[in-house]
């Protein structure tokens, strides 16, 4: 081989005779350039092998997502194996590494969510379905241990989370509607303060809207001279008295059958198809009050002056005295 062609070959000058130590040189130098993938027998940059092997990062790659697809199961059961008993110190790293690159973490999860925005709303529908409670509950804790925070980012943001609303309410509307009655009837039928709450809240702005008033988006609970729980025990309290027992004495008032008043349902010898109402002993149409402020309107709603009395006494006595019914 002459001189010329070995220069060209092995990268170096070669100006007289070749020695057993320039040929060491230039094979070092060749390899710290370039490296022949074993797997892929394709030569690359140097860059793309790990420190150590002869199998270039893309191959080592494909291999492990060979062997990933092709034992799945295994693989996953291991990895639960190792997650369950490492769990706090892989959170904590987890935890560290997420807040020393926020803004990478951010970018990723939203260009993954851009990607699979309808399979990401279609799954946490399904586990929120499947896991109610359990959903229920990790969401009150978190705002429970986050609530400043919250409530922080809400009146930093107040302005853009507004109008987000507000789009979202008028291209939703009928959904929106439609979802709060199916949800409010399920619970009053679960929760009598729920339903307690519920209709005096809407025997008050019934009243007030009336008189051309309204009650100005204002709760209830902050004007009522007792809680839900405090009329919910005076109610039950009656359940007993004499003049609400049936003819043999016996209680036949609840939660469940506390409603509006339906002749052809009614019965007099059937209690099982009896329904009491709250009922104002002085008629709510005698007060007259504008706002939950007023005097007259704590007279109107005193505990003193409600009772739950059988829906067609209630009905009756209206007749001669205009009542609002509970």
């Amino acid at each position: 081989m002459s001189t010329n062609s070995l220069t060209k070959t092995l990268g170096v000058e070669i100006k007289t005779e070749i020695t057993k130590d320039d040929l060491i040189a230039v094979q070092v130098s060749k390899i710290e350039e370039t490296l022949i993938s074993n797997r892929s027998s394709i030569e690359k940059d140097i860059k793309e092998f790990p420190k150590l092997g002869r199998q270039c990062k893309l191959c080592i790659s494909l291999k492990s997502n060979k062997y990933y697809y092709d034992n799945k199961e295994v693989v996953l059961k291991k990895q639960e194996i190792r997650y369950q008993k490492n769990k706090e110190i892989l959170l904590k790293k987890d935890k560290e590494r997420r807040q020393n690159n926020k803004k990478l973490f951010l970018e990723r999860s939203k260009r993954y969510y851009q990607k699979n925005k309808e399979a990401i709303k279609k799954k946490t529908k399904k586990y929120y379905q499947e896991n109610r409670e359990v959903a229920s509950v990790k969401k009150r804790k978190y705002y429970k241990e986050n609530r400043y925070l919250l409530i922080a980012y809400r009146e930093k943001n107040k302005e853009n989370i507004s109008k987000k609303y507000k789009e979202y309410y008028e291209n939703n509307k009928l959904a929106i509607f439609t979802k709060c009655k199916k949800y409010n009837k399920k619970r009053k039928e679960s929760d009598p303060l729920f339903k307690l709450r519920s209709r005096v809240s809407g025997s008050i702005r019934n009243f007030l809207k009336k008189s051309f008033f309204s009650k100005n988006g204002k709760s209830i609970l902050n004007f009522l001279p007792y809680t839900m729980e405090e009329l919910k025990n005076h109610l039950e309290s009656l359940f007993s008295h004499p003049d609400n027992l049936t003819v043999d004495d016996q209680v036949w008032m609840n939660w469940n059958n506390w409603g509006p008043f339906k002749r052809e349902k009614w019965n007099d010898n059937d209690p099982n198809t009896w329904i009491w109402q709250i009922d104002h002993i002085i008629p709510h149409s005698t007060f007259l009050y504008t706002s939950m402020e007023d005097e007259e309107f704590k007279k109107c709603w005193a505990l003193e002056n409600l009772r739950p009395l059988r829906a067609d006494l209630n009905q009756n006595d209206g007749v001669t005295r205009v009542r609002h019914k509970l």
